[in-house]
C-alpha cells in the first residue's frame, strides 16, 4: 500500500493530523523493512526521508529520494519531494524532469480541471520552469579549461551545469524561501491575514496571498530563519550566502527620493540610508516625497522588492515606524489593518451602507514590480 503515493500521502497526513511524532512514523517505516525487505521500496524510503527532512537533515533526505527517482519510478509524492530538493540545490532542469514524470503539466489547470492550481506541485512547476526552459550561455569552448579554476576541461566539468547569474536567480531564490513558507506555514499566514482584515474578515483569503503578509511572516515571524537552518546545505554557495545577508535586513518606512522608469530611490526615514531599488514599474500615482513600507533586498549594490511596498499615509508614519521598529509580526500587521480600514459609507438619507462583497477581478493590489508574476506589490 505505501508505494501508492496516494496512500503513502495519505498516512503521512493522518499521522500528522493525530500528532503521531516523525520518529514513530520512521520506526513503524523500518519495521516494514524489516520483515518484508523486498515488499517495499518507494513508499519506506519516502517515509524515512520525510523523518529525515522533519529532523533537520534535509541533505540526508535528499540523498535517499535521488537513489530512487529513477525514471521507472511513478511514485508521486517521492518525485514531487525530490523534485523541491533538486529545485533548491539549483538544478531546474532536474526539478522539471521530476515533476513532468509525476504527472504534474506544464500549465495551471484550467477552471472546469478538478486539478487546484493552488496545489503545491503546480506551486513547484511554476517555480522552475522559467529556468528549466532558459538555459544559461555556455562559459567557454568544450575543450578549453573551464573557469571555474579546477583544471579540468570544461567539458569535463561544468558543460551542462551552468547557472545563471546569481542577480537573475535572487528572484528564485527568494520563490523557494516563499516556497518552504507555504508549505508548513499557513496558520500562521491566516492568522496574520485575520489581524489584517479586521472588521472586513470576509477579505481574509485574499489578504493571506498578499505578497507583503507573507514576508511579515517570513521575516518578522522568523519563518526566513527556519528555511536557512533547513536548507542552507541544499542551496548553492552564492545562494546561501545571499540568504544569510537577507536574513539581517529588517523591514523600513521609506521616503521616495527619485524615481525612474525601471527603479527608483528610496531614504530609509528610520536610518538615513537610501537605496536603488531595481526591476521596478513604478505605479503613476506614486510620487517623489511620497512613503513606503518595505523590506528592499539587496543584490550587490542594488535592491529589489520582491514582496512589494505598502504607500503610508501622511498619520500613519510614525504608527508604522515604531511598529516596524519592534519586529513584532503582529503589531505590524494592526498597523496595516490601520491603514487598510476603510470609512464607513453613508446613503443620500445619512444611514451606514455596506461595503460590497470582494471582487476578486478588481484587485485590492495592483502591479508595481514584474519580471516575475507571483511576486505583486501592494498600492492604496
Amino acid at each position: 500500500m505505501l508505494d501508492d503515493g496516494p496512500a503513502a500521502a495519505a498516512l503521512w497526513e493522518d499521522a500528522f493530523e493525530h500528532g503521531v511524532a516523525p520518529r514513530d512514523i520512521g520506526a513503524f517505516a523500518e519495521a516494514i523493512d524489516n520483515v518484508a525487505p523486498s515488499a517495499s521500496t518507494y513508499g519506506t524510503a519516502w517515509l524515512l526521508s520525510r523523518v529525515l527532512e522533519a529532523s533537520g537533515d534535509a541533505v540526508a533526505a535528499s540523498d535517499v529520494l535521488a537513489q530512487l527517482a529513477d525514471p521507472g519510478c511513478q511514485h508521486a509524492p517521492l518525485l514531487f519531494d525530490a523534485a523541491g530538493f533538486a529545485a533548491d540545490r539549483g538544478d531546474a532542469a532536474g526539478a522539471y524532469r521530476l515533476l513532468r514524470q509525476a504527472g504534474v503539466p506544464d500549465a495551471l489547470p484550467d477552471e472546469d480541471d478538478d486539478l487546484d492550481p493552488a496545489d503545491e506541485a503546480h506551486l513547484l512547476m511554476q517555480e522552475v520552469l522559467p529556468w528549466a526552459l532558459n538555459r544559461p550561455a555556455p562559459m567557454a569552448r568544450r575543450n578549453e579549461l573551464c573557469p571555474c579554476g579546477s583544471g579540468r576541461k570544461y567539458k569535463s566539468c561544468h558543460l551542462g551545469r551552468e547557472s545563471h547569474p546569481l542577480h537573475e536567480r535572487s528572484a528564485w531564490l527568494y520563490s523557494k524561501a516563499r516556497r518552504y513558507l507555504l508549505s508548513r506555514f499557513e496558520d500562521e499566514i491566516l492568522v496574520l491575514a485575520e489581524v489584517v482584515a479586521g472588521d472586513e474578515q470576509h477579505l481574509t483569503d485574499e489578504i493571506a496571498d498578499l505578497p507583503l503578509l507573507h514576508d511579515i511572516v517570513l521575516h518578522e515571524g522568523g519563518t526566513f530563519a527556519g528555511f536557512l537552518t533547513a536548507r542552507e546545505a541544499l542551496l548553492p554557495d552564492d545562494e546561501a550566502l545571499l540568504a544569510v545577508q537577507w536574513s539581517l535586513v529588517d523591514r523600513g518606512v521609506f521616503e521616495v527620493v527619485w524615481i525612474g522608469k525601471n527603479s527608483m530611490e528610496l531614504r530609509n526615514i528610520g536610518t538615513g540610508d537610501t537605496v536603488t531599488v531595481v526591476n521596478v514599474t513604478p505605479s503613476e500615482a506614486l510620487q517623489v516625497g511620497g512613503v513606503l513600507c518595505g523590506r528592499p533586498l539587496p543584490i550587490g549594490d542594488v535592491h529589489r522588492a520582491f514582496s512589494g511596498f505598502l504607500p503610508v499615509p501622511l498619520k500613519f508614519i510614525g504608527p508604522m515606524t515604531d511598529a516596524v521598529a519592534t519586529g513584532d509580526p503582529i503589531e505590524v500587521a494592526e498597523v496595516l489593518a490601520s491603514v487598510f480600514a476603510r470609512p464607513g459609507l453613508l446613503d443620500a438619507d445619512g444611514n451606514e451602507m455596506e461595503w460590497p462583497e470582494f471582487d476578486p477581478d478588481q484587485p485590492v493590489v495592483e502591479e508595481l514590480s514584474q519580471d516575475d508574476p507571483q511576486i505583486r506589490a501592494i498600492l492604496a
